[in-house]
């Protein structure tokens, strides 16, 4: 959940609750059902960026929904959404995330974080923002294996330039492109 002014309090209720979000679908609850988002899966205002992010219909941090998503700071998938980001004003927000255990996973830095960029296009396809293409929103606090979901708010980001998207994508602090060094996640809300 996004919005420009006021951001309810949370009471811990396992819900990130904004009035006036920017965000559409922002719980995932209006989707069709699990599988690859854009190839299997309809689920609206939100598509595929890299990769193959999933779609995962069954209940998640509050509600039936959430993305499946792997990465580290080398390689991720992401999802984006066309989403109006005013240059000079000031945003708030808040979403959930945990990290998923997989046993064939070899590296030993079993945690995950999230990272949200405000880019000029859709094609974003790197993790990092290059001058003048994106603007890193914000990053969560890292979580680990054992952890279970983890809300991460954040306020008085103000955009550097007008935005047209926003990006979500997960990373870790590994920066090896195999598929043994990347960490699987769930995002939601």
């Amino acid at each position: 959940s996004f919005e420009k002014d006021q951001l309810t309090k949370n009471s811990r209720i396992k819900k990130c609750n904004c009035q006036k979000s920017i965000i559409q679908n922002g719980d995932f609850s209006d989707g069709s059902s699990t599988g690859d988002i854009d190839r299997e899966v309809n689920l609206p205002h939100w598509h595929q960026g890299t990769n193959t992010p999933r779609y995962i219909s069954s209940t998640g941090y509050s509600t039936p929904g959430r993305v499946y998503m792997w990465g580290n700071k080398a390689v991720a998938e992401s999802i984006w959404q066309e989403v109006k980001f005013e240059k000079g004003k000031k945003y708030k927000g808040c979403f959930a995330f945990k990290f998923v255990p997989v046993s064939d996973r070899v590296n030993s830095s079993k945690n995950i974080r999230f990272k949200l960029l405000a880019s000029k296009t859709s094609t974003l396809n790197t993790i990092n923002c290059t001058s003048g293409t994106c603007q890193e929103i914000t990053t969560s606090q890292t979580v680990m294996e054992e952890d279970e979901w983890q809300e991460h708010n954040f306020e008085g980001w103000m955009a550097n330039d007008d935005y047209n998207y926003l990006f979500v994508l997960p990373e870790t602090d590994v920066n090896e492109n195999s598929a043994e060094a990347i960490y699987d996640c769930f995002f939601d809300d």
